[in-house]
């Protein structure tokens, strides 16, 4: 029985014809496999000279509900924020909702070679 297993298939393309009222199209060419997509790009700040001395650190930010972060006043993505780089010392981090009209205003300290998780809960209850 092979129920139970998986099998290799292999199947060879053929030049196919359709037509579509006047028009014919031919493919040629085997289609290729489907590409896998790729996670989302992480938001990050291009390096300067001193993130490669080890002067800088990153900020990851998580928040129920999501919400929008603002770090030192600059818009930078919506939550989930994963490893935002960032020079070392105090930065101000605002996340917002406008959906439940609520915003929160924190300083951070980023310390060099290490990641800052700021997770809050912006509604009481």
């Amino acid at each position: 029985r092979f129920a139970d297993k998986e099998l290799p298939v292999r199947v060879q393309a053929q030049p196919v014809t359709v037509e579509l009222e006047a028009a014919k199209l031919a493919l040629v060419e085997p289609v290729s496999s489907p590409r896998r997509s790729r996670p989302a790009a992480k938001a990050r700040k291009p390096q300067s000279s001193s993130d490669a001395a080890g002067k800088s650190g990153t900020l990851s930010v998580q928040t129920q509900p999501w919400s929008k972060v603002f770090v030192n006043g600059k818009y930078v993505q919506n939550t989930p924020l994963m490893g935002y780089t960032l020079p070392a010392g105090q930065h101000t981090v605002k996340v917002t909702n406008p959906d439940f009209n609520v915003s929160k205003t924190f300083r951070v300290r980023i310390q060099s070679g290490k990641n800052r998780v700021l997770t809050d809960k912006l509604l009481d209850g």
